[in-house]
């Protein structure tokens, strides 16, 4: 079976543990791998990079301790490796009252709390590191720069990154990482200097969100129940899940908006979704389809290992057993996130199967003869190299959000808008810093009239791991009654015969966004025409650029408008 997806570790079926969706607490370990304990008494642990699994050396040691305090070490050290955040926070904290000033114990204590998605107190322990140890402290840079990024610190954490790739010279991958988070800063950062919009986060209430995680959050067709997913005490099983992250196992809620005859209200206690849809082991909600009729339910436990499954509304309002939904939607490969659309025309949902770009990509069906066809990648520029975990349809299906992090983001996951134009989906549009951020943004659920944005989100006055919370956007400028609008048009893009050559043939262009991170959007050859196009949305600013050899021809493209509707354009780059 597979181990459940904790929120912050996704792997393929065959890799083991899989992540549904969110950030997930769960710290940078292999869940279920029968290998890991090996690693567990060895100086070995495991860090969090945006998302990403890195296996890294354990440099404090346990020289000049007592035999006492080297086994306690261990022991520690293994339950961070199995995903036991809080247990071995347990023991580091024993360990610290006993040796209060040991710069080892205070790393470590860091290294759990930015597990727990605590990056606050992981600084202040960062902090002791450095008064009682500058020299782990400075060994320690990439992680300093992490937690500064997601404390939102843009300018000290590219600082500190900067001071990693000059002394410490990381290579490959590990470079490459560290150099996307600095592009992400940048771009946070020049976000923040032009203004951030202050959309009003409302939390759901101590009725609803618990000291535990609670994500995937979804609107009732009607609009006056939200259904969601949570990791709490209370459920069907009150054990605890040792084999995998050490926390409880999911089951699927439901709260109902209590009016109080006044024009307002609030909303009720949260209590189990009523039926057989949840069982004793991991249950999560994953789409409450606009008919009203089904709820799609990722389900992983003796019987499922891991699948998309519908739920039927009874006679009596209660939910049936879920059942697993047929191939071609499931395969042996991880499905997670999906969406009908709610016109019941398509199906968008999350796979790892390996026809993708990265190691989870957006796939979609289409309802024909009443089965739903042969699912395909949505493919690239929306497919990425990275990550992506999460998806709602609008409409028609014409538009879709997303969760990624592999597009031009904030820090670790961020959300996007993108669009079928002419026969193919539009460069993704980030929702912007004050709703995404350097932490992780990956489950929403949109209200059918666009107004009201259910988040589900880390935020360091929230009650417990992830928290519950409703934002008006109706003026924000990608959603609200803008949220199924046409804001994307097809640019064709022509490219001069570059000199010295025969032909624009071959020239690659790129779409790069124009913040300070200048990421690469999308790429496309040339035509022997030197023709390319794109699909780009309008009020955003794009530099093009086109390569032939060590030549360069660039060019900066927007289109400024207040009325939504379709366009083309074309433009002429110059060598």
């Amino acid at each position: 079976m597979r181990t459940h997806p904790t929120p912050s570790l996704r792997r393929h079926a065959q890799r083991g543990a899989n992540l549904l969706f969110g950030t997930g607490f769960g710290l940078p370990g292999l869940p279920g791998l029968p290998s890991l304990a090996g690693f567990a008494l060895a100086a070995t642990c495991w860090t969090l990079g945006a998302g990403t699994l890195r296996a890294q050396t354990d440099t404090t040691g346990t020289g000049g301790l007592p035999v006492k305090y080297t086994y306690r070490l261990t022991e520690a050290r293994h339950k961070y490796n199995i995903q036991n955040l809080r247990g071995a926070l347990t023991d580091y904290r024993a360990l610290l009252e006993e040796l209060p000033e040991d710069p080892r114990i205070l790393l470590w204590m860091a290294r759990c709390h930015f597990g727990l998605r605590r990056e606050d107190l992981a600084w202040e322990y960062m902090n002791r590191v450095q008064r009682v140890d500058p020299l782990l402290a400075e060994s320690e840079r990439r992680f300093q720069g992490q937690i500064q990024h997601r404390l939102g610190q843009y300018e000290a954490a590219i600082d500190v990154f900067q001071l990693h790739l000059a002394f410490d010279n990381p290579k490959g991958e590990e470079r490459a990482e560290v150099e996307r988070w600095i592009l992400e800063c940048r771009r946070a950062w020049a976000a923040q200097e032009a203004g951030v919009p202050q959309w009003t986060w409302e939390d759901l209430g101590l009725e609803v969100n618990s000291r535990f995680d609670e994500y995937g959050p979804h609107w009732s067709p009607d609009g006056r129940s939200i259904g969601f997913t949570s990791r709490r005490d209370g459920g069907l099983n009150s054990a605890i899940d040792t084999e995998g992250d050490h926390r409880f196992y999911s089951d699927i809620y439901v709260t109902e908006w209590v009016a109080d005859g006044a024009g307002g209200g609030r909303w009720g206690r949260a209590v189990l979704m009523p039926g057989a849809v949840n069982t004793v082991g991991y249950d999560d909600l994953l789409a409450w389809p606009a008919s009203g009729k089904s709820l799609l339910v990722y389900r992983n436990n003796e019987a499922l290992a891991g699948d998309i499954c519908v739920s039927t509304r009874q006679d009596d309002g209660t939910w049936g057993d879920a059942v697993k939904l047929p191939k071609p939607i499931n395969s042996s490969y991880f499905e997670g996130s999906t969406s009908i659309s709610p016109d019941g025309s398509k199906m968008f949902f999350v796979s790892e199967r390996p026809t993708g770009l990265g190691y989870g990509d957006l796939y979609f069906s289409e309802m024909r003869s009443g089965g739903w066809t042969q699912p395909q990648p949505v493919g690239a520029p929306v497919n990425t190299e990275l990550d992506e975990k999460f998806v709602q349809a609008l409409g028609d299906g014409r538009v879709i959000l997303f969760a990624s992090n592999g597009h031009a983001g904030f820090g670790d996951y961020d959300l996007y808008r993108t669009e079928w134009v002419d026969g193919g989906w539009s460069v993704p549009v980030n929702l912007g810093l004050g709703i995404n951020g350097p932490r992780e943004e990956s489950t929403l659920s949109l209200s059918a009239d666009g107004n009201s944005l259910l988040l589900a989100a880390e935020r360091f006055e929230g009650l417990g791991e992830r928290d519950l919370y409703r934002l008006d956007v109706t003026l924000h400028p990608r959603l609200g009654g803008r949220a199924t609008a046409v804001q994307a048009g097809v640019v064709t893009v022509r490219v001069p015969t570059p000199p010295g050559a025969k032909s624009p043939a071959g020239c690659v262009v790129r779409v790069m966004d124009a913040d300070q991170g200048g990421s690469v959007l999308a790429e496309a050859t040339c035509d022997r025409q030197g023709q390319v196009t794109f699909r780009l949305s309008d009020n955003v600013v794009y530099h093009l650029e086109a390569k032939s050899g060590e030549r360069r021809a660039r060019r900066t493209w927007s289109l400024i408008r207040s009325t939504a509707g379709p366009f083309t354009d074309e433009l002429m780059l110059t060598w």
